[in-house]
């Protein structure tokens, strides 16, 4: 997801969604529903539609190493076009990422992180080196996964925008580790 924030706008642009066991067809944004990846057709529709969210493997997203460039929302994947489209977010606002699906009792945490991208922008940028990324948010076991909590919740994740966010264009992922 891809962010550019003002002094009291973010602008999110999700172009990346990373999960082990679900894609992410929709993002809801200030009441309007953003067409995500679906890698049921996306990959192979030509030209291939402009999405809020970069594209993932028809695997779901699952990446197996996670020290691998792929973590990065499957851009390690060059074959994979970035997402193009951008939203606004006000600073402070939230983000709910609505996943396909997602397997019951594969128990782990959702971490949410975030990257400011480099002034030529976010639409090439593959955010796979370095360190740039942040934690913004985490959701851990509190007598539940939040795995499960993610099922027993129709499958979305509200992302809460940091409200100190400094001016520029973001990229955004949650990660479920599992």
């Amino acid at each position: 997801m891809l962010f550019s924030a003002s002094a009291l706008l973010a602008a999110a642009a999700f172009v990346g969604e990373a999960a082990a066991h679900g894609y992410v067809p929709f993002i809801r944004i200030n009441g309007t529903t953003l067409p995500g990846w679906d890698v049921t057709k996306d990959g192979y529709t030509n030209p291939q539609p402009l999405r809020i969210v970069r594209a993932t493997k028809a695997d779901s997203g699952f990446v197996s190493n996670p020290t691998s460039g792929e973590i990065t929302c499957s851009i390690g994947n060059s074959k994979l076009p970035p997402g193009p489209i951008t939203a606004s977010v006000a600073a402070g606002g939230t983000v709910t990422a609505v996943w396909n699906t997602w397997p019951t009792g594969h128990y782990g945490p959702i971490i949410d992180y975030i990257a400011k991208c480099p002034s030529s922008g976010c639409s090439s940028w593959k955010a796979d080196s370095g360190s740039p990324w942040i934690k913004i948010g985490q959701k851990t076991y509190n007598g539940e996964w939040p795995s499960d909590t993610l099922a027993k919740n129709g499958f979305t994740h509200d992302i809460k925008i940091p409200k100190n966010l400094a001016s520029g264009d973001y990229v955004r992922t949650p990660s479920s580790l599992i």
